[in-house]
């Protein structure tokens, strides 16, 4: 579960209160919290704490949506005030897609993941929730990612994801694929995945991967 700071939090959120959510989440970049531990430490718990108190009936799915909402403002405003994605780098950017899978409604951890590879100087397309693969490959033939991220959250939409990597894999350009979301920290998929892909249970990893591969000479589509 989550300390009593977090569930005051929560609570702002489900009271969608944006002022005292924001002055909460504000308090951590006064005190010079990264936007990782921002994401991992705060908006994560709070958000999976939320999604804990809807599967009790603690409380409904139009509390869920509005909280989702908060999330979504705040995250927004984080991004303008602490600059995030404005970093001096090369002008041929590595590029970044990023698109929940079909019938996947939640994409705020999908924002988070955008934001910090913003952060390491990508060129990002963020596609949000519940887009069909059609879509999802015709975007991506045209705009031609290095990379393309898939998230999900729920086990129902593991047929998609599915769907989706596999007309990703027959791609002429060959862009590295990553899949992320709550089922797959959760849940072990291996016998879903091909191996030339790339699994992160948790945005630390993501991270850690971002941080190894911009001091290799920005090389990121190694496995």
């Amino acid at each position: 579960m989550i300390d009593d700071d977090l569930k005051c939090f929560v609570r702002y959120l489900l009271d969608a209160d944006e002022q005292k959510a924001w002055e909460f989440l504000y308090s951590y970049i006064i005190d010079g919290k990264d936007s990782l531990y921002i994401f991992e430490q705060v908006l994560t718990p709070a958000l999976r704490y939320i999604g804990y108190l809807w599967e009790e009936n603690a409380i409904s799915v139009a509390d869920e949506h509005i909280a989702s909402s908060i999330c979504h403002f705040l995250m927004t405003k984080y991004s303008v005030v602490s600059e995030t994605g404005k970093t001096n780098v090369a002008k041929d950017k590595p590029k970044a897609m990023f698109t929940c899978v079909e019938g996947e409604e939640h994409a705020l951890g999908l924002k988070m993941v955008a934001a910090l590879f913003d952060e390491y100087g990508w060129d990002t397309r963020l596609m949000g929730s519940n887009t069909p693969t059609t879509d999802i490959i015709a975007f991506a033939n045209r705009w031609r990612p290095d990379i393309i991220c898939l998230s999900l959250s729920t086990v129902y939409s593991i047929p998609h994801l599915i769907q989706t990597i596999k007309a990703l894999e027959k791609l002429s350009f060959n862009p590295q694929i990553i899949i992320g979301g709550r089922v797959i920290s959760i849940y072990t998929l291996d016998e879903f995945i091909s191996e030339n892909l790339k699994i992160f249970k948790d945005l630390t990893s993501l991270n850690e991967w971002l941080r190894t591969n911009k001091e290799h000479q920005n090389k990121y589509v190694t496995n």
